[in-house]
Parts: structure tokens; sequence; C-alpha cells
């Protein structure tokens, strides 16, 4: 009996801007509720509060999401910058969080290095629009080959 593969799929993963701004804003809510309970037992501690722009922009900066191709060829799942015309080292992708229309994947290079840093990719279906159905489709099928 033959072996099936899901189809090819390739998804753009564009800017996030909403999801950028929401990780701010929880930054500076918690750096708000951390200097409050800190001045709440040293009163001198209330200029602190002044921090705060540095904080959501700390946020800000850290939570921008890179531009990618995610891309399934039939046996490896692979990600690049949008902007390289390669398709990028194969990765093995996991599902951290699946919350029906927005994911967020990891994606592990698998070429052995294991100092490597993963890949994360806030995936919703507002973004993706017609595609979402065929990558969760493909996500939760396909059967990856681990390469060596």
């Amino acid at each position: 009996m033959a072996q099936r593969h899901a189809p090819a799929l390739q998804v753009e993963v564009s800017r996030q801007p909403l999801l950028q701004g929401l990780i701010a804003l929880l930054l500076s809510v918690a750096t708000a509720a951390l200097i409050a309970a800190l001045a709440a037992h040293l009163p001198a501690c209330w200029w602190l509060m002044l921090t705060l722009p540095i904080a959501a922009w700390f946020g800000w900066r850290s939570s921008a999401v890179t531009p990618r191709h995610l891309q399934w060829d039939g046996q490896t799942w692979r990600v690049a910058p949008l902007d390289l015309g390669e398709p990028g080292p194969a990765v093995q992708i996991l599902a951290v969080i699946d919350l029906g229309d927005w994911l967020l994947l990891r994606c592990q290079p698998v070429d052995g290095r294991w100092w490597r840093q993963p890949t994360y990719l806030p995936l919703s279906r507002a973004a993706l629009g017609a595609s979402w159905g065929s990558l969760r489709a493909t996500l939760y099928s396909a059967r990856t080959q681990v390469l060596p």
C-alpha cells in the first residue's frame, strides 16, 4: 500500500501589530503592578513609574514577528525569512498553543544543533484567511520525517 502525504502548503506569516501591542500593554501593566507593590513598602520608589514607557517599548520590540514563509513540501516543514529566496532549513513543528482561531507554533531546527533557538510563529485565522483550514489540516495530519 502506498504511503500518502499531506499536500504541499505554503503560508506567509506577517507582522502582527495587534499582538505586539497586547504584549507591550501586558508588560506595562505587569511593570506597574511590580512598582506599585514595591512602592507600598518603600514610598520613595514611586518615581519608577517613569520607566513604564521603557517597559512598553521593550515589550513592543521583543514581541515583533519577523515575516516568514512556513512551507510543507509533502515530507518536511521549512521556515525561512520572507525576503530569502530559498525554502529555509527543515524544522519540526509543535503546536504550543491552539485556541481554535489562533495558534502558536514552535519550529525547532532538525539539523542536530541543540543550541539553536526555536522560532515561534503566532498565526491567526484573521491573518491567514482562506489558507487557515489547509494549514490546520496539514499541521495535524502531516507525518514528518526526521532528517539525520
